[in-house]
């Protein structure tokens, strides 16, 4: 992904924790994976979303709710999985009153009865409900973006079995400190991304840094949109690590780790973005187009103090009220 606003907006949606939740071939396995759905899990206003792998070579994702339905009637559903090329599909609700298959062909669709013939009563008799999920392919997908999966496929099929993967937001998360750079290089599994910050100007080095999981040696030996030609544009959090240190200058570093034949590669620009005051501040580097150092690092750094925020400035203020007060208490209590 390319586009600093694209970043920028990431910024305000972290997670704190992914997890999964297993299922088996049993219909009540599925309950805790719809309770999810519903609230949670724990009886929350809102609920949540999950993610499933699945094959698309060879999957039908053209059939449709079979009419008379009492819900969702027309609607597209997918019949059956494919057996390669993995995606996932982003699970959105469920509901177990849609007709999906009659499989013992009487005109009535249940889940109670062992319709297929093997002896058990199990999620590969399931004749009615389906989850409600979404794809990435766009509003000619489905209808509009959205397909059910019955629950009977979720027996079979998917390309990480019994399982369903979700994630906890971390809330509200707004960015203070931003870093925007455009990076071009033809190897993006030889770079790693990381920040850092000194006290003042005059220092060279930073007293800390940190690499950024998602831009550390990721993504294998493509460009740095992958597919795609020309450079990246990122934005990433520097307040997420260093939020309340003694900042006077921050730093950018691009490490690359290669071995074999050198590989060349620029970085465009590089700035600091400060959200604190009600407004967006920018602030560029002076150096642009540099290019980067063969398996070394290569740092640039903008001179930028962080003048405290005006709500650290009243309790700044405050503290120092008490203080003054206590002093003069003291000064009135010591004996002449």
């Amino acid at each position: 992904m390319t586009d600093f606003n694209k970043y920028d907006e990431g910024m305000s949606n972290k997670i704190s924790e992914y997890n999964l939740i297993p299922f088996n071939t049993t219909y009540a396995s599925l309950d805790a994976l719809k309770h999810w759905l519903a609230d949670h899990g724990e009886g929350s206003a809102t609920g949540g979303l999950a993610n499933i792998a699945i094959f698309t070579i060879g999957w039908n994702p053209y059939s449709t709710i079979p009419s008379g339905s009492p819900e969702e009637s027309g609607k597209k559903m997918i019949s059956q999985w494919g057996s390669s090329d993995g995606h996932a599909l982003t699970i959105v609700g469920y509901n177990d009153e849609i007709w999906c298959f009659d499989i013992d062909g009487d005109d009535q669709y249940t889940n109670d009865e062992d319709v297929d013939g093997d002896g058990d009563v199990d999620l590969f008799d399931c004749e009615k409900g389906a989850f409600k999920v979404a794809n990435s392919w766009g509003t000619g997908f489905g209808d509009r973006g959205f397909i059910f999966v019955p629950y009977k496929l979720m027996a079979a099929g998917l390309q990480w079995a019994d399982t369903a993967y979700v994630c906890k937001s971390q809330g509200d998360n707004e960015p203070l400190l931003g870093i925007k750079t455009s990076i071009e290089y033809p190897e993006r599994n030889k770079l790693g991304f990381k920040v850092g910050y000194a006290q003042n100007a005059n220092q060279t080095t930073p007293l800390n840094s940190t690499f950024y999981n998602s831009f550390i040696y990721q993504g294998g030996a493509n460009q740095m949109r992958g597919a795609y030609n020309g450079p990246i544009e990122i934005g990433l959090d520097f307040g997420y690590w260093y939020q309340n240190e003694d900042v006077g200058k921050i730093f950018f570093i691009v490490d690359e780790n290669e071995n074999g034949i050198p590989t060349s590669g620029l970085i465009e620009n590089f700035s600091m973005v400060d959200y604190r005051w009600g407004e967006v501040f920018e602030l560029f580097c002076d150096e642009t187009n540099v290019s980067i150092v063969n398996n070394d690092e290569t740092v640039l750094s903008i001179d930028y103090d962080l003048i405290p925020h005006e709500s650290d400035i009243v309790t700044n203020l405050s503290s120092l009220a008490i203080w003054f007060r206590g002093l003069l208490q003291q000064l009135m209590e010591t004996p002449r």
